[in-house]
């Protein structure tokens, strides 16, 4: 009878573990791991080793249950707090307890540039959206919630004059089309083309400049590529303060299953420019820095000495904090990765 006992609460507490691991993997992926392991390397040390609460639980098949259920639900309700806090909470624009409620709107510097009809389609069918002159103030206040130093301090910078910037990342149909090869881990004609370095897009570049008789295609610089993220707005992110947001305007760690999807399926900014956060990392052509002390005010590209390129916008597989539109990151040039793609600028 005591081994049928045995039996019977070894089946029960693994079916009661699986399910829960299953649970946690599958809705918070490697913290559902993590927490998974934690939890049935401490429930083996606890039955096996404290002898009476073992023989209370066999002798009580109820509070064994109980004990299981209660357990696991604790542990599950503190993932789902913990994940959530990261993907909203973590990121609501301001410091825990001196929140006021979020913005759902974004604020908008005033007067707002107004964007002419003046889109265009090369023949390679990249679609570009004209981005107007103006001024802004580029990087992250210090209250900003997830803020790194990197994006300070703030400091003003004037676009002098009009652009275009691709409406889309560069999609995989596009570059085999100039470069006759696809290196995209996730394959698909629209979807981001990635796994391409900074030094390969230049070569991108020079080829798609070539076909098309001109000299004005070029990664953006960094204020450019901040400028038309933000598109008017001083929130955290383009669409306001509210991360829980995120979901209808990007693809994120919180939505995208870990993989690749593609353009333009969420809400554009609103100057019509899809997928600015999230998606793909997007090289841009400036050196790194590790903060704005120097930087240009004018709008260009800042060259210098450094190992590694900016890259701009955060990914797929990234949680919100890194979507915000001052987050930035670097690479060395000849990196490539599967979340690492680009979008391209050209002259008006």
């Amino acid at each position: 009878m005591d081994d049928n006992n045995n039996i019977l609460h070894d089946l029960g507490s693994v079916l009661a573990i699986v399910a829960y691991a299953f649970l946690l993997i599958y809705y918070f992926k490697i913290l559902g791991l993590i927490i998974s392991f934690s939890t049935i390397v401490g429930f083996l040390i606890i039955s096996k080793n404290v002898k009476a609460i073992n023989d209370l639980l066999l002798k009580n098949p109820l509070q064994k249950y109980s004990a299981i259920a209660v357990t696991l639900t604790i542990v599950f309700v503190a993932g789902y707090i913990i994940d959530h806090g990261e993907s909203s909470g973590e990121s609501n624009g301001t410091s825990p307890g001196t929140h006021s409620g979020p913005t759902d709107t974004p604020t908008v510097v005033s007067p707002t540039p107004t964007i002419q009809p003046s889109d265009i389609t090369n023949s390679v069918g990249m679609e570009f959206k004209l981005i107007p002159a103006g001024e802004f103030d580029m990087g992250s206040p210090q209250k900003e919630a997830g803020r790194d130093e990197d994006e300070g301090p703030v400091h003003r910078v004037k676009i002098a004059n009009t652009f275009y910037m691709s409406k889309y990342e560069i999609t995989q149909k596009q570059w085999r089309e100039i470069m006759g090869t696809n290196p995209s881990y996730f394959t698909g004609d629209n979807l981001p083309v990635e796994q391409v370095s900074w030094n390969e897009v230049q070569e991108f570049i020079s080829r798609l400049n070539e076909k098309e008789g001109v000299d004005k295609y070029r990664l953006p610089s960094e204020p450019k590529w901040e400028y038309a993220a933000r598109a008017g707005t001083t929130t955290r992110y383009y669409f306001g303060e509210d991360a829980s947001k995120l979901d209808e305007y990007e693809w994120f760690m919180g939505n995208s299953d870990l993989r690749m999807h593609e353009v333009g399926q969420k809400k554009p900014n609103p100057w019509g420019l899809y997928d600015m956060q999230g998606s793909v990392w997007e090289w841009v052509q400036d050196v790194y820095h590790n903060s704005y002390d120097s930087a240009p005010a004018d709008g260009s590209a800042w060259e210098g000495n450094g190992a590694h390129r900016v890259i701009r916008g955060g990914s797929f597989d990234y949680y919100a904090g890194h979507l915000r539109t001052a987050n930035r990151n670097d690479r060395d040039p000849g990196f490539h990765h599967f979340n690492t793609g680009f979008r391209l600028v050209m002259d008006s």
